[in-house]
């Protein structure tokens, strides 16, 4: 295989270093292919990233994954409620705060999770799961986008740029999770962009996991289907075996990647000091009610199920940071 056809194979992510190492090989790409002019460039360049537990998981939101959910009934619904039970809840119009609080809280939309921290993609990879044991007999994946290059490739915006939640131009992309019109209003192309944004900060969440967003048309393809017919490279591929999955965890657990620094309020917190002491975790109601969660959020309102690196540790051993 000629070296330069190298890049198209998902190498393997084994250790943290790997991924580290995942990373420097983009950046080596875009240089060795002239996407950039040289090293320097590519240091500044901003990549986000994905971390799904199974390999073959496509990068689609919920709210376009078959069966398609009744998403306008459900979410017209939590709003209506949510406007009630949440301490301050957004303006009734102020679309882009709902479709944020919406998809921090698990309802299906037309948005995708990334996150610009390389750790944190990591343990969602490895620790998004409600039955670990099942998807750790799966290879999982990291996927690494470079969200510029993405919107300007797929002709989402005219020049390099992630966009602003706030962008006049993406008002009917969020529109369309409650107007069934919407739809109508979007041009063809429009109608099938994804378009990586920068969103409103508005949980400690989105904070501690560096949270940002793809948007997604309501007839938009799989990402990496969209990708395979752009002119240049802007989303790569990494494999995490799953024999490696326990291990990973452990380099994560010592790194200070664990379920309360990832998810910082106070459930999490009493998670985490109780397994420190306890070696185990209750289950909370909440927790009960929700059932299992959908196995593809990379981020947002989902509970790490397990303590990261815990597994034989006496609960002296354990901390949470």
């Amino acid at each position: 295989m000629p070296a330069d056809e190298d890049a198209y194979v998902p190498k393997r992510i084994k250790t943290v270093g790997d991924l580290l190492s995942a990373i420097k090989d983009v950046k080596n790409l875009l240089v060795d292919r002239l996407w950039v002019t040289d090293r320097t460039e590519a240091d500044r360049v901003r990549f986000w990233l994905r971390g799904h537990a199974k390999e073959d998981w496509s990068l689609c939101p919920k709210g376009l994954r078959e069966p398609k959910p009744p998403m306008r009934a459900m979410l017209h619904e939590f709003r209506a409620e949510a406007t009630i039970l949440h301490d301050s809840p957004p303006r009734h119009h102020d679309l882009r705060q709902w479709l944020f609080l919406l998809q921090h809280h698990g309802m299906p939309t037309l948005l995708l999770d990334w996150t610009r921290s390389a750790l944190a993609s990591l343990a969602f990879a490895l620790e998004i799961e409600r039955d670990r044991p099942k998807w750790d007999k799966q290879d999982g994946a990291l996927w690494i986008l470079r969200p510029g290059k993405w919107n300007v490739l797929s002709n989402a915006t005219p020049t390099y740029a992630v966009v602003d939640a706030y962008s006049p131009g993406l008002d009917d992309l969020f529109a369309v999770h409650f107007d069934q019109d919407a739809s109508s209003r979007l041009s063809c192309p429009k109608s099938r962009a994804v378009t990586a944004l920068e969103p409103v900060f508005n949980s400690r969440r989105m904070i501690a996991q560096q949270g940002v967003f793809t948007i997604h048309g309501p007839a938009a393809e799989p990402m990496e289907n969209i990708a395979s017919s752009l002119g240049e490279e802007c989303l790569w591929k990494r494999i995490i075996p799953r024999d490696r999955k326990g291990p990973l965890r452990q380099e994560l657990y010592d790194m200070g990647i664990h379920l309360s620094s990832l998810f910082p309020d106070l459930d999490h917190l009493s998670s985490c000091i109780g397994r420190r002491y306890g070696g185990g975790r209750s289950t909370t109601g909440a927790e009960k009610a929700r059932g299992d969660e959908d196995p593809g959020e990379a981020t947002t309102g989902h509970d790490l199920r397990d303590d990261m690196g815990t597994d034989g540790a006496a609960p002296s051993d354990v901390t949470c940071g």
